[in-house]
């Protein structure tokens, strides 16, 4: 099994450096193998972090689409952990429609 961190801003924006970079670097010291899929720094490094929540619609679903490929070559028994709820969820949510595919959602930190 696998730990799929997904966030949606960069590791210079505490709740993504906690919650996903951090979390990831603790499971792999015990041996949980895990990773971090930022939208801010793998997707879309060229975009400044503060825009990163502000994309047009367009940019936004640019961004859902890299994700998607990206997260549909995990394997099954990868675990997606979705921090902050926010557009970054979208692939996630229609892989498990399409492919059963686990995920957790870390709700208590909506931006909203």
């Amino acid at each position: 099994m696998k730990i799929m961190f997904i966030g949606l801003s960069g590791y210079d924006y505490p709740f993504t450096r906690v919650r996903c970079y951090h979390f990831a670097k603790i499971l792999k010291e015990y041996g949980i193998e895990s990773e971090v899929l930022s939208f801010k720094d793998h997707l879309a490094p060229e975009i400044e972090e503060s825009e990163i929540f502000d994309l047009e619609d367009g940019d936004k679903l640019k961004l859902i689409r890299k994700a998607f490929w990206r997260l549909f070559r995990e394997k099954d028994d990868t675990v997606f952990y979705i921090q902050k709820i926010h557009y970054n969820a979208a692939a996630p949510f229609l892989l498990h429609r399409l492919r059963k595919t686990k995920f957790i959602l870390d709700y208590d930190d909506s931006r909203e």
